[in-house]
């Protein structure tokens, strides 16, 4: 019924089920969003578990049967690795811009055709993804942590491709300056790099007088290994 021109309360459109509409719409939505947080939180417990498992099954046999067992571990894997350690070299330091490192007692080791050469180059046998790390750690007297003293190390790779050495990886330390002792201090890089077959790493250190390299396998070491 028309009253003046207008529907009667009786006959006037209602919002309400447009309301409700809306609503369930929103409430859809928000349970749509809980479901995925949740469900990607559980994916992320899953993986971390699986994470944790490999990193036991790799560090479990060097905890409870040695270095030896380790390294047969190693080489059986169908992946090339090497570890090289400080090695100490005529006069009894190693203060030349391209380090030298240990390659077959202590903890060095290689497998599958990682190859070293005496003038400090590590050869890759074949093309992949590597993961490559070092550490270089550095000794001195207290004079050293004075400006402009800042030591660094670089990760080098030669290859066929490139005319020239490529920085793969490089990193600075200075030492503090609130001691009057001996001081020693680190600097450590890795990185994931595509590299072919018999590319070379090397590694470089800024050469100043102030400063000794430690040859301790536990402070200075360099290793690469195919992903």
């Amino acid at each position: 019924m028309f009253n003046g021109g207008e529907l009667s309360p009786a006959r006037r459109p209602s919002s309400c089920p447009l309301a409700v509409l809306v609503v369930l719409q929103w409430v859809a939505i928000a349970g749509v969003c809980a479901f995925v947080y949740f469900y990607v939180n559980l994916q992320k417990e899953h993986i971390d578990k699986q994470v944790a498992v490999q990193i036991k099954n790799i560090t479990a046999p060097c905890c409870q049967f040695g270095l030896t067992e380790l390294r047969n571990q190693v080489a059986e894997s169908d992946k090339p690795v090497a570890h090289f350690t400080g090695l100490a070299v005529t006069g009894g330091q190693n203060i030349s811009r391209r380090l030298l490192f240990e390659t077959t007692r202590g903890h060095a080791f290689n497998t599958l055709g990682m190859k070293y050469d005496q003038n400090g180059y590590l050869v890759v046998p074949r093309k992949g993804l590597y993961f490559i790390y070092a550490q270089v750690t550095f000794y001195c007297s207290s004079h050293c942590t004075k400006p402009p003293h800042q030591f660094s190390a670089c990760i080098h790779k030669r290859t066929r491709h490139y005319p020239e050495p490529e920085v793969l990886l490089k990193s600075h330390v200075r030492p503090p300056t609130d001691t009057d002792g001996y001081l020693r201090f680190s600097t450590y890089q890795a990185g994931v790099f595509e590299l072919f077959n018999n590319d070379s790493l090397y590694i470089e250190v800024y050469k100043d007088p102030a400063f000794r390299v430690s040859v301790h396998e536990h402070e200075t070491y360099f290793g690469a290994f195919l992903l």
